[in-house]
């Protein structure tokens, strides 16, 4: 702890006190002291809106004041950033996102920030892992506004994903696991490697601000090799290398927003055919934050051969209400909706707004469609015209990709966008399993026209765009095959996506 005294040669004199920390053990002064990246003394304070924390005695102007946990986005087609200070961009964006200024910047922010702030203009980066049977392929797929690349990454292990910049720089690091003890970043021909437990089986990694501190960290998601029935989500600061383990349920895959409005990101975690909210709460014991992983939910849609019950999760705002809302695809759609639930903090439920499953799709309260064994993958698709989103869902087996407009509680507005016939000999035509299916689906500005683009990825990893500069009602799908097919065909795409400024 550094101390230092300013004894003032006046008439009266004045004494000083100014006091800087290096750790949190050096802030002893109230709850859960912690010391902040500007080297001053944070403890709990409930009265202090979002984050929860003010500034103790002795840390110069700011002492007293509630700490504000909050940055000026190094990069805004970067998710995974601190919630941002409402100024410039970010202030449009906060409009009508506000969880992207109180909880952090997510998906949807992105995506805000890309169609309402024209100076916003990124290129887009793709991190695809694949699963062919027991193999593993990743790729490092980039679009420049012209032109897609795809770069195989073999060297990386089991796992590719996009974290945020680092603090102060504007480049997304491409995340990878290049041994099982060895946690790789790779940004702008820089490399560090952190070492990990080399007993977890990494299967997801995003950045996230999850103690609103400030401080560069990533959250993962294992499950113990040795010992199995271990499952954790873990915290990693990069700049230490200090890990914090917060147990949940069995996961498989991760996706973080904003369950309410109560200042922290808060997530979703899959666990075969049921998925967990991931609340982030706080110990009213030891102040710090902690998982609530009591409230569940399932798809009651019949399992589908060749796919996981749960394939992807999406953050955004689709009934218009300026809260996040979420949608799940797996064995069906759900919807879970946050209308009637954030003006006292309450988080999501378990009881979707409306479920869908079955060729078309249907609303599954009105049809019993339960029978139909189709897998769904999806994103979800800004209204530029209008508050709220509509969803992109693609089935598996089949090839088909719907847009969705959720107009009532028990009623759909549903749109089969034409995607064209695949070139891939490999492909073969219905009742055949390899029918070049959709597996993932990405929604972002592509062009620069501030206008969202579809990216619909399948079975053969060919791509289907459909770009708004060229068609505004996306209904114009071109294909592009960055990747050599080769069969036989992969059954899960999963997709880290990121950009930087051009």
């Amino acid at each position: 702890m550094i101390r230092v005294l300013l004894l003032c040669a006046l008439a009266v004199g004045c004494l000083h006190d100014h006091y800087e920390c290096e750790r949190d053990s050096e802030c002893d002064l109230g709850d859960a002291g912690r010391c902040e990246a500007d080297h001053h003394c944070t403890a709990y304070d409930a009265s202090c809106a979002n984050t929860l924390r003010r500034y103790t005695e002795h840390s110069e102007a700011v002492s007293g004041t509630c700490f504000d946990g909050r940055v000026t986005p190094t990069n805004y087609c970067a998710l995974g950033q601190p919630p941002a200070i409402a100024t410039g961009c970010a202030a449009t964006v906060c409009e009508t996102q506000p969880a992207c200024c109180t909880s952090g910047w997510s998906e949807p922010c992105v995506l805000a920030a890309q169609l309402e702030c024209p100076e916003v203009v990124c290129d887009t980066r793709v991190a695809i892992t694949g699963t062919r049977g027991a193999r593993t392929e990743l790729y490092d797929v980039r679009y420049d506004g012209q032109t897609w690349t795809a770069t195989p990454r073999s060297d990386l292990g089991q796992l590719v994903a996009w974290a945020a910049p680092a603090p102060g720089s504007t480049e997304p690091r491409l995340v990878s696991f290049v041994a099982p003890d060895a946690l790789v970043l790779e940004s702008g021909g820089t490399t560090q490697t952190i070492a990990v437990d080399p007993d977890h089986a990494y299967h997801d990694v995003q950045s996230l601000d999850f103690d609103r501190d400030l401080r560069d960290t990533l959250v993962l998601e294992w499950a113990g090799i040795t010992d199995t029935s271990q499952q954790d989500v873990e915290i990693l600061e990069t700049a230490t290398g200090a890990v914090r383990e917060l147990p949940v349920t069995v996961s498989t895959r991760m996706a973080w927003g904003a369950s309410n409005a109560d200042g922290y990101p808060d997530g979703v975690s899959s666990s075969g055919s049921r998925y967990n909210f991931l609340l982030n709460d706080v110990n009213r014991d030891t102040f710090a934050r902690q998982l609530d992983f009591g409230t569940s939910s399932s798809f009651n849609g019949d399992p589908t051969p060749g796919a996981p019950s749960t394939r992807s999760f999406s953050w955004a705002d689709i009934d218009g209400d300026t809260h996040q809302d979420l949608v799940a695809f797996g064995n069906s759609i759900r919807v879970h909706t946050a209308s009637g639930t954030t003006s006292d903090n309450q988080p999501l439920g378990n009881i979707p707004f409306i479920s869908m499953d079955c060729l078309g799709p249907s609303v599954l309260s009105d049809v019993n469609c339960i029978s139909a064994s189709e897998a769904w993958s999806g994103s979800v698709l800004p209204n530029t015209r209008a508050p709220g989103a509509a969803i992109l869902a693609a089935p598996f087996p089949d090839r088909a990709l719907y847009k969705i407009t959720i107009t009532g509680a028990k009623s759909i507005d549903v749109i089969t966008l034409p995607l064209p016939v695949p070139s891939s000999p490999t492909c073969k035509p219905a009742p055949s399993l390899n029918q070049c299916a959709i597996l993932a689906v990405v929604v972002r500005d592509f062009d620069g026209d501030h206008l969202p683009d579809i990216l619909a990825i399948d079975s053969e990893l060919t791509f289907d765009v459909a770009l708004s500069s060229q068609d505004p009602m996306l209904r114009t799908f071109q294909e592009v095959q960055p990747i050599t097919p080769v069969d036989p065909p992969l059954s899960g795409v999963r997709t880290s996506v990121s950009g930087a400024p051009r």
